[in-house]
This record gives structure tokens, C-alpha cells and sequence, in this order.
């Protein structure tokens, strides 16, 4: 499956922070995510021993191990590597605002590769 990057409002450095965020209104939806693709993978093989049968099947979800972006830092319109909004990394931090908690987001990545076997039988 592949799809074309989302839109998103990008932030320049002047109004990164400001309450309201509308420093950049002309902006809106200007820039576009990175494109996400992922290939999946589904093995089945049935077979028969007497009135019974068997089917196991291997299924790989993301074959490649693809990083796929769900959502970016709207400063550098990636998902690696930015700084999220002032008023919003102090949320959950007791520390001071340097913390690492602002720069590692792992939900704006997608789910990485996964593997699921199983084995049905039927009467």
C-alpha cells in the first residue's frame, strides 16, 4: 500500500511557540508529509490428512521494515528529527524544557515490521 503525504501547516521559527500559532496563517496546509508505502506479506498452505484440515500461514505486516511518518515536526516537516511547540513539551516534564522527552516521539513513527504464525484446523 502507498499514499501520498498528508498536509500540514508549517512553522517558521518566528511564530514556533507563540500561543494560537496563527503567525503563519498564509502557510496553512503548505507543506506535505512524506509519502508512506508499506509491503505486506501473507504465506498459506493447506493441506489435507484424512477428514481433517490443516492451513498454516506466516504474515508479515511492513515486510521491509519500511519508517513510515504518521506525523512530522512542524519546524522541519520530518519525523526524525525537529522540536515540538515550547507550550506543549513542558506538558508531562517536571524538569526543566531541555529534556529528551522533546525530541523523541516515537508515535510519530508507524508500526515497524511484524511477523504472526498460526495453524487452523478444520473438522
Amino acid at each position: 500500500a502507498q499514499a501520498a503525504g498528508i498536509p500540514y501547516t508549517p512553522v517558521r521559527a518566528a511564530s514556533f511557540g507563540t500561543v494560537g500559532a496563527f503567525a503563519n496563517a498564509a502557510d496553512i496546509n503548505s507543506g506535505r508529509q512524506p509519502p508512506v508505502s508499506q509491503f505486506d506479506l501473507l504465506l498459506d498452505k493447506g493441506f489435507r490428512i484424512g477428514a481433517v484440515r490443516y492451513s498454516g500461514f506466516l504474515r508479515v505486516s511492513n515486510l521491509f521494515n519500511r519508517v513510515n511518518c504518521v506525523q512530522v515536526f512542524v519546524n522541519t516537516g520530518t519525523c526524525d528529527a525537529g522540536l515540538r511547540d515550547f507550550n506543549n513539551r513542558r506538558i508531562g516534564n517536571t524538569g526543566d524544557a531541555t529534556t529528551s522527552t522533546s525530541f523523541d516521539q516515537p508515535e510519530y513513527i508507524g508500526a515497524r515490521r511484524s511477523l504472526a504464525t498460526g495453524i487452523t484446523v478444520n473438522f
